[in-house]
């Protein structure tokens, strides 16, 4: 395939900010998709699935028909009846694709395109596990856990380790300059702390997954969740670009807007161009270049 993938995110079952995107995707014909979570709000029915994933209500007709798409997790795509059986709308990976130790880690993803590794990751819920609103019925840190073994294992890959450019994906971001947002690893908003109760990005992924893609060469990170565009050079604190996209808002004139992030090889680098799909502009262009091997 061509090294040319696409991102979409924070859709929440909103047909007009996916319609949007979705004739932005067709437009621009990648060779694969990235919804990076947040396809839902909380479903309790799987039938309430199928308009989400399988017959949204928008003009085209060819959504998916063609294009595939791997699919990320978002925290909403976690909560409702519905979620505890939503590989019965979208499949697992197969099986035989890991070891056996990893079968359960149905939603993580390792896929070359042309040039490029793409890295799947889940960073689950926004809250600790313990919240009573859970009711105990979440197990998300042992999850996360697991996912760094394979990541570990992942990266090793031939298919992975040979590619020029490593691209990794996760729903909730994995760094936030702004020392009021909330990291996730605190009880509520760690004492007034922080802006909310719920994690604005994953302190805990962090600094699992962090070191391991840096290890790596992974030149970016691609993140959703605040429903904001924004891009984090790197730094100190991480030596991948950071990417977060933006939500499903479409009121006109506002900071925020959906977008499509689309990543190509060309001219010997990985080009990223980020696409507001209200405004109908390019918000931002970034290039990386191919890790050293």
């Amino acid at each position: 395939a061509d090294a040319h993938f696409c991102v979409i995110n924070d859709t929440h079952a909103q047909m007009k900010p996916f319609n949007a995107v979705i004739n932005k995707i067709a437009e621009l014909k990648p060779s694969c998709v990235v919804w990076n979570g947040d396809a839902c709000n909380t479903q309790e029915t799987i039938d309430s699935l199928l308009p989400i994933f399988y017959t949204p209500p928008i003009a085209r007709v060819d959504y998916a028909a063609e294009i595939p798409y791997l699919f990320v997790p978002g925290n909403h795509d976690n909560r409702g009846f519905a979620a505890r059986h939503l590989e019965r709308a979208v499949m697992f990976r197969q099986p035989e694709e890991r070891a056996s130790r990893d079968w359960d880690l149905g939603r993580n993803f390792a896929v070359r395109c042309g040039d490029i590794a793409l890295i799947g990751l889940d960073t689950g819920e926004d809250k600790l596990d313990g919240r009573d609103v859970f009711a105990g019925l979440f197990n998300m840190e042992p999850y996360r856990v697991a996912q760094t073994a394979w990541l570990k294992d992942a990266l090793e890959r031939p298919d992975v380790k040979s590619a020029p450019y490593i691209v990794a994906f996760c729903h909730i971001p994995l760094y936030d300059s702004d020392p009021t947002a909330n990291p996730g690893d605190v009880d509520k908003d760690g004492g007034g702390k922080y802006r909310h109760d719920f994690a604005l990005w994953n302190r805990t992924c962090a600094k699992m997954w962090g070191p391991l893609l840096e290890q790596a060469g992974c030149p970016l990170v691609i993140c959703a969740h605040e429903h904001t565009y924004r891009y984090d050079a790197p730094n100190a604190e991480h030596k991948w670009g950071h990417l977060v996209g933006g939500g499903p808002d479409m009121q006109p004139g506002q900071k925020r807007f959906p977008t499509v992030v689309e990543g190509k090889v060309e001219g010997g680098e990985l080009k990223v161009i980020v696409h507001d799909v209200l405004n109908r502009r390019v918000v931002d262009t970034l290039a990386f270049k191919p890790r050293a091997k």
